[in-house]
């Protein structure tokens, strides 16, 4: 992954991970505003979702924040609670990496060719198949995905 985050840099001033974080937080509140409900992400659930711990989530998101990319919101019936936001810097960074990303891997795809493109997206699809498969089989082999410990 570190050799791909200096592919990236020129696309955007985000690493991967930042993206990624942006990325999440943007579909979940699309998903609210979907279901009609209140928009904003708590960082239990961004993490959960991202399936990391909550103080990493939360180191990145005040990076986000300090970037003026996420704004914190508290909850009106529990002040302990915050909501994550994109701001509209966080959407317009969002915008214009997709956009340089989408463009950038275009050109590797012409660069690649069609049947070797298709031939990659092939075995892309077997190797997420086999990965999922595999935490499938290690989650099955755990004593504590089995309760028994």
């Amino acid at each position: 992954m570190r050799r791909m985050r200096h592919l990236f840099e020129p696309l955007s001033n985000l690493t991967p991970a930042q993206f990624h974080l942006l990325r999440t937080i943007r579909r979940m509140e699309h998903e609210q505003e979907k279901r009609g409900a209140q928009v904003g992400v708590k960082t239990s659930e961004l993490a959960r979702r991202l399936e990391m711990t909550p103080p990493s989530v939360t180191q990145r998101v005040n990076e986000l924040e300090q970037m003026h990319y996420i704004a914190r919101a508290p909850d009106t019936k529990d002040r302990r609670v915050n909501y994550l936001h994109l701001t509209e810097d966080g959407e317009a960074v969002m915008e214009q990496s997709a956009r340089r990303m989408t463009a950038f891997f275009e050109r590797v795809r012409e660069l690649m060719g069609r049947d070797n493109a298709k031939e990659f997206a092939r075995l892309c699809d077997i190797f997420q198949e086999c990965v999922c498969q595999a935490i499938q089989e290690q989650k099955s082999n755990d004593p504590k995905e089995q309760g028994t410990i």
